[in-house]
């Protein structure tokens, strides 16, 4: 009956080429031993690389001593003419008249809808009044931007007379004696 220790020992002894030459397991150490260089020299090399560009890095995000930091002139807001403020003030009025107008047939979309017969409410006819008057004044705006004076004044005059009880009568009004002045 044969130890199996022993055995199990004679098989550690055996190399896995089946070769005991002494001259290939050294062969095999030293290759072993140039790639565990070649993979510290690798690394090595990658350090010193990565060092240099975080130093260059580094320095290049500093300024130079003793140099100041560039000065950044603040842009000047553009003066805006009294015509533009006015027309700002009409396009801004309609944009509102819009939007409300807007809510308010989203609102009758969810009510319950009315009668076939049923008249336009008085709210109605005061948004398509100011909406004319508006119209009325914003044309005439144009025109006298363009210089158009006497159009201008004719139809401010025109939402005066037409639209009366309006906010954009009194705008009209004034609009009429700035052209004047």
């Amino acid at each position: 009956m044969k130890d199996p220790l022993r055995q199990l020992l004679k098989d550690a002894d055996v190399t896995p080429g089946g070769s005991t030459d002494p001259r290939a397991l050294a062969a095999c150490v030293r290759q072993r031993h140039r790639g565990q260089q070649r993979t510290m020299r690798t690394a090595a090399t990658a350090a010193v690389v990565l060092a240099v560009f975080a130093g260059v890095t580094a320095s290049l995000s500093r300024p130079p001593a003793g140099q100041q930091p560039i000065a950044v002139a603040q842009p000047t807001a553009p003066s805006i003419t009294p015509q533009q403020l006015a027309a700002l003030d009409v396009d801004a009025r309609l944009h509102e008249l819009v939007a409300q107008k807007l809510t308010e047939m989203q609102d009758r979309r969810t009510a319950k809808p009315p009668a076939a017969s049923a008249l336009p409410s008085s709210a109605d006819l005061q948004l398509q009044r100011d909406r004319a008057a508006l119209l009325i004044v914003y044309e005439a705006d144009q025109n006298a931007q363009s210089k158009r004076t006497t159009l201008a004044a004719a139809g401010y005059r025109r939402a005066i007379e037409l639209f009366p009880q309006t906010h954009w009568a009194d705008v009209a009004r004034q609009r009429l004696k700035e052209l004047q002045t």
